[in-house]
């Protein structure tokens, strides 16, 4: 007997149902909507490109939570599967009052307290939103004092706060020996960052509190602030950590041949990442170590320096190779390095031709310095390169100075090599008081595009003969676009389309009368999959016009949106034959 559309429809809905009751189905769902939202690359420290949603993310799954009680569980989960302040768990407590910010009244504690002791009610219920938590981060413990810790330490008898944590990072001073009661044994990733006013007395007290975590770490992050020294007979001695399989040691001050020895024998190590000011390496050795499952190292440090303690690694599975790479230019007691673009290409020399993904950052912290350094030939350059025959990302930056990088005759040259690159970054930066004589030393701050007006930019055409040899790039950055009155927008019938795959597009300059309307037009025609998320830094605000001071990316957004719905939207009209 048919069935009548009343008993169809009650079928499906009884069948969506019973899928939406699933808690492995709803579990998948309500993973999409993680605070934590990354396209991440293959490396095992630096994210190629990401992008956070936290606020969205947790509005939404905190409504999901009240839709209905199948819904809860999972979403709560995620919610509360990664937390950044402890104080945020710890209002669950009706009794807890948080540390007085500046709109709270002055009669609140400046550290935070409970009122009271809480129920068994109020204590379980607190217990079950923490066995959800998965990750902690901590700035400073000193956020809360002995009126927060001591109960909670008492309230807990015995047991973990966080029953089921995996990842704690915290900033340690000398308060923190209270955190012993948020050590679960299943910590499995533990970041330490040091502060510098940590004394000797109470570095040791931490290094016992943590001593037991150690032998079941599998991913260790260490930050030593640079005021702050290691004491030798205080040191962690992570080169001995059978267990790890990623470590990170940020601030130390020296590598020596001994600590790689010690390193090359774990044998489950797959991601390094070393960050120092001198290597004790001889330059000359020919010994090298063998790290039989390193995947992923990013080396941070001086040139010589990187290039002996790349010379001496020796890493047969080896994917992703980063280096950040620090100079000064006119150091008084080592004279002006005029050969720095030779240092460049020379570094290139001693890259494992295993690699896939390469990062090399090179920034200088002296004003002024790429006045007196020629460029890397591009010829030159792509000859370092050329021999990295599975070369699917790169990453060339330069911050921080002057240098004279030409990325337009690079960008020609590299469009018959390495057909399967997915990801291009070339970026150059200067501080923003380049053309001030007020400065001899970079001092940090926020770094602003390079823009020339020499033709050494990508023209259009450029840009549209290297992506059509490239089908598989999805995320191409380039210093900017020439698009001066000598090289004005192209007319759109002579752009051909390219239907290309690429997802990003970074330019962090463009002038500022460039019309937005014919822009637009011409990036949707070349690539009509841009994702909308990374249009708004294909223009950022003018830096070349004071009376120009806004962003136009949201602008460019809005274009490609409307330019990408108009054509959805004829497809579907068409497909429907109106």
């Amino acid at each position: 007997m048919a069935q009548t559309p009343e008993r169809s429809g009650l079928g499906a809905r009884t069948a969506a149902s019973k899928v939406l009751c699933c808690q492995d189905i709803l579990a998948e769902l309500f993973d999409c909507l993680d605070p934590r939202v990354y396209s991440s690359g293959s490396g095992g420290f630096g994210k190629l490109r990401g992008y956070y949603k936290d606020s969205e993310n947790e509005k939404a799954l905190a409504r999901s939570a009240r839709v209905c009680r199948a819904f809860q569980r999972p979403a709560l989960n995620v919610l509360w599967r990664d937390i950044k302040q402890i104080s945020r768990l710890l209002a669950v407590l009706p009794s807890f009052i948080p540390p007085r910010s500046y709109s709270t009244p002055h009669d609140v504690p400046d550290n935070g307290c409970f009122s009271r002791k809480p129920t068994t009610q109020e204590w379980n219920h607190f217990q079950e939103y923490a066995a959800r938590v998965r990750s902690l981060s901590i700035d400073r413990f000193e956020e809360f004092d002995a009126d927060v810790w001591v109960p909670l330490t008492h309230w807990c008898s015995g047991s973990s706060l966080l029953p089921h944590l995996k990842r704690l990072s915290a900033t340690f001073d000398g308060r923190t020996t209270c955190m012993l009661v948020l050590l679960s044994p299943t910590i499995t990733e533990l970041g330490i960052r040091v502060d510098e006013a940590v004394k000797d007395l109470e570095w040791g007290m931490i290094y016992d509190t943590l001593r037991p975590s150690f032998d079941k770490v599998h991913r260790l992050t260490i930050s030593v602030h640079k005021n702050w020294r290691w004491k030798h007979a205080l040191e962690i001695p992570f080169w001995t950590f059978s267990t790890l399989r990623a470590l990170s040691i940020v601030g130390r001050r020296s590598i020596d041949i001994d600590i790689i020895q010690s390193l090359s024998k774990l044998s489950s190590l797959r991601d390094l990442e070393l960050e120092f000011e001198w290597t004790q390496i001889d330059a000359t050795s020919t010994s090298q170590y063998t790290f039989p499952c390193l995947e992923n190292v990013l080396l941070s440090g001086g040139f010589a320096d990187i290039q002996s303690l790349i010379n001496a690694l020796s890493a047969p599975r080896l994917r992703s190779l980063s280096i950040n790479a620090e100079v000064y230019c006119h150091d008084i007691q080592r004279g002006p390095l005029h050969d720095l673009a030779d240092k460049f290409l020379s570094l290139l020399e001693c890259i494992p031709q295993l690699v896939h993904n390469l990062q090399i950052s090179l920034a200088c912290l002296t004003l002024h310095c790429g006045h007196d350094h020629p460029s890397p030939n591009p010829t030159q350059l792509l000859k370092r390169l050329l021999p990295l025959k599975h070369l699917e990302a790169l990453r060339l930056s330069f911050q921080g100075f002057l240098y004279q990088f030409r990325p337009d005759p690079l960008l020609r040259a590299m469009s018959t090599v390495w057909p399967n690159l997915v990801e291009l970054q070339l970026e150059h930066t200067i501080p923003p008081y380049a053309h001030s004589d007020d400065h001899t030393e970079y001092d940090g701050g926020d770094h602003i595009p390079w823009y020339t007006e020499d033709g050494s930019l990508p023209t259009v055409a450029t840009l549209v003969s290297f992506v059509e040899t490239h089908p598989r790039l999805r995320c191409l950055t380039i210093p900017g676009i020439d698009l001066d009155p000598v090289n004005p927008l192209p007319q759109l019938d002579t752009i051909p389309p390219l239907n290309h795959g690429l997802h990003y597009l970074g330019t962090p300059f463009l002038r500022y009368d460039v019309p937005l309307f014919e822009l637009a037009r011409i990036l949707d025609k070349l690539f009509p999959f841009l994702f909308l998320e990374g249009a708004e830094d294909v223009i950022p605000a003018d830096t070349a016009r004071e009376d120009f001071p806004r962003a136009r990316g949201p602008e460019l957004r809005l274009l490609l949106l409307a330019l990408q719905t108009g054509r959805k939207t004829a497809a579907g009209t068409a497909g429907l034959g109106v």
